[in-house]
């Protein structure tokens, strides 16, 4: 992750304690939302993130995306499931973190967005922690999926990451 100015310097400095102090983040169950336009680092982070906290702490850690989740839950509802819906919520709400990216491009229908909820608020009664990762500002954020969700996940707007700048992907390509 190269830290390309202040705002990036911050995010990988605080990914980085979230990371070094990670007993006590799995303790209080806190979450994060990491939120900003594509290619600026978010996903990036949060995989070298969850790495650590594997490596360091053999935690039992999963990153999906919102749509993956959801297919995952829905896939129980055919004849003859592998697994039962019960199952499948267990699994998401059980892991040490779960790690849900590209929140806010599901379709925002009531039934997908009842299956995040439900899994969000699975995990923060277990006071486990959720990491939120979308290509939309906190606010559009908080519209999108609802103020109550991005409230656990953030601690009440305390733990969120923006990563306002432009791609680095295309200043990568720019300098090709």
């Amino acid at each position: 992750y190269q830290a390309i100015n202040h705002g990036a310097a911050k995010n990988l400095a605080a990914c980085q304690r979230y990371a070094a102090t990670w007993p006590e983040r799995l303790q209080a169950g806190t979450g994060l939302v990491m939120t900003g336009t594509c290619g600026t680092g978010k996903n990036h982070l949060a995989v070298s993130l969850a790495k650590k906290i594997i490596r360091n702490h053999l935690a039992k850690v999963e990153i999906t995306d919102v749509m993956r989740l959801i297919r995952a839950v829905k896939s129980t509802w055919r004849h003859n499931a592998e697994s039962s819906e019960e199952q499948v919520m267990e699994h998401f709400a059980t892991l040490d973190l779960l790690i849900i990216d590209e929140v806010g491009v599901q379709f925002g229908s009531a039934t997908e967005m009842t299956i995040l909820q439900e899994v969000i608020n699975a995990r923060y009664e277990s006071i486990l922690p959720t990491i939120l990762i979308s290509n939309l500002t906190f606010e559009q954020l908080k519209e999108t999926i609802g103020e109550r969700i991005v409230d656990r996940v953030t601690d009440g707007g305390i733990n969120k990451l923006a990563f306002s700048w432009e791609s680095f992907r295309s200043n990568r390509g720019a300098a090709a």
